[in-house]
């Protein structure tokens, strides 16, 4: 089978010769790599001509998009893509020696495999290894997933089949949390084979991510939950986690209005908590903190 390798750049052209340098080696004859240029205003063109003439042998091919984020950016790499399995690797994060060759041999084992996860190191403070955890049924992973109990990993450690990641696609006009909308409706469709090894490196959160959103306005605006939930590949039955996801989201917004002690954002939201689960008037903590805020405001 072919792999595409799919890397968006929007001014990353100081990682890339890291993250493509650790893909080139390793191509087959009928595999690819595919940078798509986000407009990015840096060195990322002149780093992708320095990697054509380093690797003459392999696939290596170049996308210049005006810019439109990082969900059009994997659309427009998926689009030219030829392989019949696709990776999305971030450009600032790498491959690990093997990777590409363990997806193989994965997916002669479970032909056809819809998407194949491996393990990541992670390196925020200290390098750490996460584990995916894929088992159980799709419904379980989805809603696993969904409320942050689990983590199945980064895009840059998946292998995923072409034509079911076109049916899902990234939406294009989502700037944050579009990977974890494009994982949530993959996983309620076609649950991952795992590989059992460290297959990328992830060297940094992405800005914006939702688990590690600093910006309360960027939380409160957030549209993740409008698109998944009117996502057309997302089967009827996993609508009804809306409401679930409503209630985890207002929660992440309280914590976050209470750590910067923003008292009009904590005491509105409150309510729409209350609003929507009755019985968080039963919480005495976010009872008194709502308390505590009103105070503040008034």
């Amino acid at each position: 089978m072919s792999l595409s390798v799919v890397i968006p750049c929007y001014n990353d052209g100081e990682w890339l010769e890291r993250s493509a340098g650790s893909v080139c080696p390793h191509l087959a004859q009928d595999d690819e790599l595919i940078v798509v240029d986000d407009g990015s205003t840096d060195c990322t063109a002149t780093k992708v001509a320095h990697l054509k003439e380093r690797f003459p042998a392999q696939a290596v091919r170049y996308l210049f998009q005006t810019n439109q984020g990082v969900a059009s950016a994997r659309n427009h790499g998926l689009e030219l893509a030829q392989g019949e399995y696709v990776i999305f690797l971030d450009a600032d994060d790498e491959l690990t020696n093997g990777a590409l060759d363990s997806y193989r041999e994965r997916i002669l084992q479970d032909s056809p495999a819809w998407m194949i996860s491996g393990h990541e190191w992670g390196t925020e403070n200290q390098t750490i290894e996460r584990v995916p955890r894929a088992r159980g049924s799709s419904r379980h992973l989805f809603r696993s997933l969904l409320t942050k109990k689990i983590h199945i990993g980064n895009l840059s450690c998946m292998c995923i089949r072409r034509d079911i990641a076109e049916r899902v696609g990234f939406a294009p006009h989502l700037r944050v949390c579009e990977d974890l909308v494009f994982l949530l409706v993959l996983i309620a469709r076609f649950p991952p084979a795992v590989v059992p090894r460290i297959n990328a490196r992830v060297h940094r959160r992405a800005e914006g991510s939702l688990r590690s959103s600093t910006s309360l306005k960027q939380l409160i605006d957030l549209e993740m939950y409008d698109v998944l939930f009117a996502h057309p590949e997302l089967p009827e039955p996993y609508r009804r986690y809306r409401k679930l996801a409503l209630i985890r989201h207002y929660r992440s917004i309280l914590r976050l209005a209470w750590k910067l002690k923003n008292a009009s954002a904590y005491s509105s939201w409150y309510l729409k908590l209350v609003r929507a689960d009755p019985l968080t008037i039963l919480n005495l903590k976010l009872l008194w903190r709502y308390r505590e805020m009103r105070k503040r405001d008034q």
